[in-house]
């Protein structure tokens, strides 16, 4: 595979560099080149942190640079969990349709038993109140000039006693507390990188912010950034030209995806992304009839490397039909790539989501969703096309069997 120009000549900068990358662009290869020019120039591997948003990202760049010894790439998290006291135990979030103990501390708080949780917690109602109440307690932690609602202040006087009481912390404690031990701590380090500056919020920001080093590296993606909902800021781009005026470089060369899909992507975002997948293949917007839906995936997908994708797991087929394989939310897809890409539910109230008036996190799940397909894409829905998907949106359709839809 070939490289991008800007790769080269941000690999041989000697400024503070900031990456603004699309889909499939080769950012992972790019830092990993400059990490394996890094070591074989004699840096040390103690001068050396890499910050990464997920742990998938953290994992690529280690198979990326095997040189690397454990610690020298972290998850933002792990690494503040690092200055932390080992007894502190974390209570993690899960998937907004699952019952996790997080949202158990709120339904205790509102009456539930042992008896009754269960019954509450399928009332739409009750999960609505719930998952909305720790959804505002989150993004009141993690975005430090926001507000908690009136209504969810005894949920979150409730919630952090709990927290307190059984020596736990969440996530974004886990931000919060870290920071003031790194301000202490003072690590210090000749070479920082940023992976998945896009989805940071301003906790996490603060954090690397706590990190002193003499060449700093930011990677950015702006339309792949879908943790709004977690605070994700959009403002930490600016702060990062800000606080280390680094050299931009542009990579446009998307190497995972065909032309096809790559149109598909400009319609969206207009970002003069360049094809560099020269196979063939289509991107088809299917509508789909009643019951009509397995027969199709299992036409699409047979004996092909293929990837399901869904806004919920709920959308997923597999509890029905568990002979299919590869489903995953579009949020856990990132950093994944399949020949053939299957998107569920693009219009249906899912994409974009009936609830959200976040517009742009929309178009950036959708955008991210379709970038995962190297050649094949495939677009379904039930009753209207998602108005996210421009000109594709206004075509004539197909149905199972190939029919167009008049």
């Amino acid at each position: 595979m070939g490289k991008d120009i800007f790769q080269d000549t941000a690999v041989n900068c000697s400024s503070n560099v900031l990456l603004i990358a699309g889909p499939g662009a080769g950012k992972t290869r790019t830092v990993a080149t400059k990490i394996s020019q890094l070591l074989n120039n004699s840096t040390g591997l103690d001068d050396i942190l890499a910050l990464s948003f997920s742990k998938d990202a953290a994992r690529e760049l280690y198979k990326r640079v095997p040189k690397l010894p454990r610690g020298a790439v972290r998850t933002i998290h792990s690494f503040a969990r690092s200055f932390l006291p080992k007894d502190l135990k974390v209570i993690s979030s899960a998937d907004p349709e699952i019952l996790d103990n997080r949202k158990l501390i709120l339904l205790n708080h509102h009456g539930a038993t042992l008896q009754t949780i269960s019954k509450l917690w399928a009332e739409p109602a009750v999960q609505d109140r719930v998952n909305s109440a720790l959804d505002s307690i989150d993004k009141f932690k993690s975005t430090p000039d926001s507000l908690l609602p009136d209504e969810f202040e005894e949920d979150y006087s409730t919630y952090q006693s709990y927290l307190k009481k059984y020596n736990l912390i969440d996530f974004n404690d886990m931000l919060i507390m870290g920071i003031e031990a790194a301000k202490i701590a003072k690590p210090e380090f000749e070479w920082l990188f940023l992976d998945e500056g896009h989805d940071t919020n301003m906790l996490q920001y603060e954090l690397l912010r706590c990190v002193k080093a003499k060449h700093v590296w930011g990677v950015f993606s702006p339309h792949q950034m879908i943790y709004r909902w977690n605070g994700a800021d959009e403002r930490n781009l600016e702060r990062f030209q800000e606080d280390y005026k680094p050299e931009k470089f542009l990579l446009q060369n998307n190497w995972r995806s065909n032309k096809v899909v790559v149109d598909l992507l400009e319609d969206i975002y207009p970002d003069n992304l360049i094809p560099m997948n020269e196979t063939k293949g289509e991107v088809k917007l299917f509508r789909l009839s009643p019951n009509n839906e397995l027969p199709l995936l299992q036409d699409l997908c047979k004996g092909r490397d293929y990837m399901i994708l869904a806004r919920v797991n709920s959308r997923l087929p597999s509890r029905w039909h568990p002979n299919l394989k590869n489903l995953s939310t579009i949020h856990k897809s990132k950093g994944t790539e399949a020949e053939d890409t299957v998107v569920l539910g693009c219009g249906d109230h899912l994409i974009p989501y009936y609830k959200s008036a976040d517009i742009e996190e929309e178009k950036n799940l959708l955008y991210v969703a379709a970038s995962r397909a190297k050649s094949n894409l495939y677009l379904f829905y039930n009753e209207k096309p998602s108005p996210l998907l421009g000109k594709l949106a206004g075509q004539k359709v197909l149905v199972l069997g190939g029919k167009i839809d008049e």
